[in-house]
């Protein structure tokens, strides 16, 4: 059972209205990963991950690189499920607090992961999910909070959430998944919990 009832279903202002129908920065995201996938996907053999995953940036030019992992996914099921979560929350932060603040988000999220999962593991890894778990958090915790921002979180989420991370740092999934960025997964999670209260300072003013 839900907890409320999504805010979709109910009267939005202009504003929000055409950020709901019109989520530009959701969207842009997920076309990134899915443009990115197809191409690896469907025009083999191209060397197009190569030029997105994570590297210590040795140039100016090359700093993007630690943020362009969070596009690559390397499975049907994998972008799938990361795309499919981060536009359900991603759509809600776009509509309710506006583009910006996604947009920064996922920047931040995505940086911020992707330097703790290289530390930990190395540069072998991508995916939306560190930025999901981030989004998530966010969600969650602004739907405890605030009592003014509509965001809708699915009764019993969370604890399937953790349940997952859990299970990601002991190990039970890389048997039916393959590997897993679990630090990223983590640090993602940490990094929602984080985020909002700085965007509930900036959002008040």
């Amino acid at each position: 059972m839900l907890n409320q009832k999504p805010f979709w279903f109910e009267e939005m202002s202009q504003s929000e209205a055409q950020r709901w129908h019109r989520p530009w920065v959701a969207i842009t995201t997920v076309g990134i990963c899915a443009v990115l996938f197809a191409l690896q996907s469907f025009i083999p053999p191209l060397p197009l991950y190569e030029f997105f995953y994570f590297s210590i940036p040795q140039s100016w030019f090359e700093g993007y690189r630690l943020l362009t992992p969070i596009f690559l996914h390397f499975s049907i099921l994998h972008i799938a499920f990361n795309t499919a979560i981060f536009w359900f929350f991603g759509r809600q932060i776009e509509t309710l607090l506006g583009r910006s603040v996604l947009f920064w988000l996922v920047v931040c999220i995505g940086i911020f992961s992707n330097l703790g999962q290289f530390f930990a593991q190395g540069a072998q890894f991508g995916g939306l999910s560190g930025v999901v778990m981030g989004v998530i958090s966010f969600v969650w915790l602004a739907s405890k909070q605030s009592t003014h921002i509509r965001f809708f979180m699915p009764n019993g989420l969370m604890a399937f959430v953790i349940l997952t991370l859990m299970l990601g740092f002991a190990g039970v999934l890389d048997q039916f998944l393959g590997p897993i960025a679990n630090v990223a997964h983590a640090l993602g999670f940490v990094g929602g919990l984080l985020l909002w209260p700085l965007v509930a300072l900036l959002h008040q003013k």
